[in-house]
């Protein structure tokens, strides 16, 4: 009897899955535009306000979080929850105006709205009669 052994190449789905996540201590994130702004989500489930840094730099945004410390004494039979700093950095496809970033945290659901660059945003122009 002969056996053999058919090697297949990952298709675009397991390669795209390869690419969404490398595993570790990523943070999971959303990012979608409107006309004005970039919308980013974050889960960032028992995290302090002030325990979030967001940084923006051009069209970089960085996002840092520091949960809240594990209790040391404890016998963890299972323990995935991070303890250290975690970031995330993004590169959105443009710049954005900084100034005019606005961040909540609402539920573990951390969302900020980082409005384009003035000079990107459409422009109407008023046509007027003489």
């Amino acid at each position: 009897m002969i056996v053999r052994w058919r090697i297949q190449r990952p298709g675009r789905r397991a390669a795209q899955a390869r690419l969404d996540f490398v595993g570790g201590r990523r943070l999971p994130v959303d990012l979608y535009a409107t006309q004005e702004a970039y919308i980013l989500r974050a889960t960032v489930p028992g995290v302090r306000p002030e325990d979030i840094d967001i940084q923006v730099e051009g069209d970089l945004v960085t996002l840092a979080v520091k949960p809240q410390a594990h209790e040391e004494g404890r016998r963890y039979l299972l323990r995935e929850l991070p303890a250290g700093l975690v970031e995330r950095r993004i590169r959105l496809p443009e710049a954005v105006n900084p100034s005019k970033a606005k961040a909540a945290l609402e539920n573990g659901l951390l969302t900020v709205r980082l409005p384009k660059a003035e000079h990107l945003l459409p422009k109407h122009i008023k046509v007027k009669a003489r």
